[in-house]
């Protein structure tokens, strides 16, 4: 019986890998050389090691070419060959190879280049016990040498130093001008410089790697999403320039149950006359290509649905990563809430589609392993200062996101199971001595009182998260989950939002002064009591604010804390936001 074995490369730290500056080329060249990582250089090693030539620039000819049995043949049905390629995605790259030796010179080769090229990403990358294809489902080996495999790449990455362990500056060395590691080089440069440099940077091997790479990591961004993208420098200018916008964003969105799909994958597997684990490596390879093309294809049209609210032909958008589930995006603050919720729900509308890419098996392995034949995500967005740093308005994305997952454990069927469905949270940092969530968050809780010994608030003058997914696609919900899913409606928000905004906008047909709504908002910080005693007072002399309130009388809603404790809540300043940040 012949054994085989999979080798498994990724990156890992990629967020502050590419969040390091707050240069747009060097953020967009940061993201290719992931890219490459797990592309190109893993692919350039196949084929120096005698495997097949799959390398293309196109993402979408190099899918092709992964799948196309001719030129990438299964491997047990070709005994002359040495290797497989599985999957070669941005950072991550599934091998299969008969001889462990090959697929240990596979990992070196490729690292190895990747120290070489792209200095500052580590690229580690494991080789798996052997397995066997003669095997049935009930005693397949390949799912569990698969996990193990995932197990023994987390372990390794804990074991070796990151990448800061190999830019040591002692002896005290110049640092680099945008990214602080020891600098290597000095370069001439057209952008505006500290006092005394004159025309040069002083700049780091990964600083100049990226800056390398910026042309093609803009190339293909612009060819995925058919040219719709400013020119870089165009961008750069954008952000940079004083007036030219006054807020920045970063949004941030993942798949939901996307790690516990792929590790149960097994189940979802229609074992054909090839055998369980052909099969399952087939499907597991058309799975992820197909996932890769709908997270690009969903992300485009996004764009798209955006371009008639800007009326520009081409948007200030800096994509970072797009693909599969993963989503991460610089862009104008005015465009973020708009693009978020329409990427969410073309994520859903793509990977739901039956006649979708390679033949629709993501709608079908989600319809076996939900309620529902889509896939879903979240998104944090982050809506900060043009000059705010990165890498601080992506740790307030991602803890945003964090948050957006919380419907996880909220949005559930009589069962208790999660009805996948799609969520955001977002906030416009105005303050930013503390741009973290929790410290945010609780800014924002009034009405302390003390229970059992702990200090707790009563009332939330937020209502985040929102639930993007339309009513009519969940159902079989349980009670208190409908009910928490109609008090975090994001379609709700967007009209409390628009009541807002045509409201101001229209004072002459008995419109709301701004000023009133200001009142009103400094009146929530007082707690319910005197928020509710103003409404009231207010009321009387503007009616308008009733298509505000919930029921005429107040702007609150019962719900319930993490520790299941009773609160009151109001969306009246996320509404106040989404008017600000929504045409």
């Amino acid at each position: 019986m012949d054994a085989y074995y999979l080798v498994l490369l990724e990156t890992s730290g990629n967020q502050p890998f590419i969040f390091a500056t707050n240069k747009l080329k060097e953020n967009v060249g940061a993201s290719q050389l992931i890219y490459e990582c797990g592309t190109r250089y893993v692919l350039e090693a196949v084929k120096e090691k005698g495997g097949p030539d799959l390398w293309d620039e196109n993402s979408a000819t190099l899918r092709d070419n992964l799948a196309d049995t001719s030129q990438n043949p299964h491997l047990e049905k070709q005994p002359w060959r040495k290797i497989e390629v599985i999957t070669a995605t941005s950072g991550k790259a599934l091998l299969l190879v008969k001889d462990p030796n090959v697929g240990r010179e596979l990992v070196q080769r490729a690292t190895t280049t990747a120290l070489r090229r792209a200095p500052g990403v580590d690229l580690f990358g494991v080789v798996s016990t052997g397995f066997s294809f003669e095997e049935d489902p009930a005693s397949a080996s390949l799912p569990a040498t698969m996990k193990a495999l995932h197990g023994e790449h987390e372990r390794l990455c804990d074991r070796l130093p990151g990448s800061e362990a190999r830019f040591l500056r002692v002896p005290v060395i110049a640092p680099c001008d945008t990214s602080g590691w020891p600098a290597t080089a000095v370069a001439k440069t057209k952008e505006r410089q500290t006092v005394g440099r004159g025309d040069v940077v002083f700049q780091a091997s990964g600083t100049r790697s990226k800056r390398r790479a910026a042309p093609a990591g803009w190339n293909r961004f612009n060819t995925l999403l058919k040219d719709r993208l400013m020119d870089l420098d165009a961008l750069q200018d954008h952000f940079e320039s004083s007036g030219r916008t006054p807020w920045a964003a970063v949004i941030h969105s993942d798949g939901n149950n996307l790690g516990r799909l792929f590790s149960d994958f097994h189940h979802w597997v229609v074992s054909g006359d090839e055998g369980f684990t052909r099969s399952y490596l087939t499907q597991l390879q058309h799975f992820s290509l197909a996932l890769e093309e709908c997270g690009e294809i969903a992300f485009r049209e996004a764009l798209l649905e955006c371009i008639p609210g800007t009326g520009e032909e081409k948007l200030p958008v800096v994509p970072l990563v797009v693909g599969g589930d993963d989503l991460t995006v610089y862009c104008d603050g005015a465009l973020a809430l708009p693009l978020a919720e329409a990427y969410l729900r073309c994520f859903e509308r793509e990977t739901g589609r039956a006649d979708g890419p390679r033949n629709g098996i993501v709608a079908r392995v989600a319809r076996s392993a939900s309620t529902r034949s889509c896939l879903t995500a979240c998104a944090g967005v982050a809506i900060v200062k043009p000059h705010f740093p990165f890498h601080a308005a992506y740790d307030l994305s991602n803890d945003l996101l964090a948050s957006a997952k919380s419907v996880k454990q909220k949005v559930n069927d009589s069962q208790g199971r999660f009805c996948p469905c799609s969520a955001l949270d977002f906030h416009v940092l105005y303050d930013v001595s503390d741009a973290r969530l929790a410290r945010i968050r609780t800014g924002l809780r009034v009405d302390p009182s003390f229970e059992n010994g702990q200090l707790r608030y009563k009332t939330w003058l937020y209502g985040h998260p929102y639930v993007v997914t339309s009513g009519s696609d969940l159902r079989g919900l349980a009670g208190q989950s409908d009910l928490w899913r109609r008090s975090h409606d994001w379609k709700s928000l967007k009209e409390q939002a628009k009541t807002i905004r045509n409201s101001t906008a229209n004072r002459e047909a008995g419109g709301l002064p701004k000023t009133v709504l200001h009142e009103l908002r400094e009146s929530l910080f007082q707690g319910r009591a005197e928020a509710d005693a103003w409404l009231d007072l207010l009321l009387k002399r503007y009616p308008a604010l009733e298509r505000l309130a919930r029921d005429s009388k107040t702007l609150f809603w019962p719900d319930k804390d993490d520790e299941g404790n009773n609160i009151d809540r109001t969306s009246f300043l996320d509404a106040m936001d989404v008017a600000a940040f929504y045409w």
